[in-house]
């Protein structure tokens, strides 16, 4: 989740990681929850997906690190709970909404 560091900024991205086999900046969002009513818990996880589309669109990802300039973009949400057949269905359309925007989306499980 989006959370304040201690200076008071927001931050907005959970992790950005570089994949040299892909050659692709992942923009890590972290999902520690159980996937509950999918209404309650999508305007959440929706508006996160819009603050990381934001942090790419918005040139703060190439701010942040230079060497992301013009190199695939993922967003990788990463779950501590494997999400339901309902979830994957919204997942999917996150996707196609993202690849508008040459963005990629993926949802894995978290490591450890």
């Amino acid at each position: 989740m989006t959370s304040e560091r201690t200076d008071g900024t927001r931050r907005v991205v959970d992790i950005v990681y570089y994949d040299s086999e892909a050659d692709a900046y992942g923009l890590g969002l972290l999902e520690k929850r159980e996937w509950g009513s999918i209404n309650k818990h999508e305007e959440d996880i929706s508006r996160r997906v819009n603050d990381y589309l934001s942090f790419v669109l918005d040139g703060q990802l190439e701010k942040m690190h230079p060497d992301a300039k013009g190199k695939l973009v993922v967003i990788n949400l990463l779950y501590a709970h494997p999400p339901d057949e309902k979830w994957l269905r919204h997942f999917d359309s996150i996707r196609k909404e993202l690849m508008q925007y040459g963005i990629r989306f993926e949802v894995n499980k978290m490591p450890g």
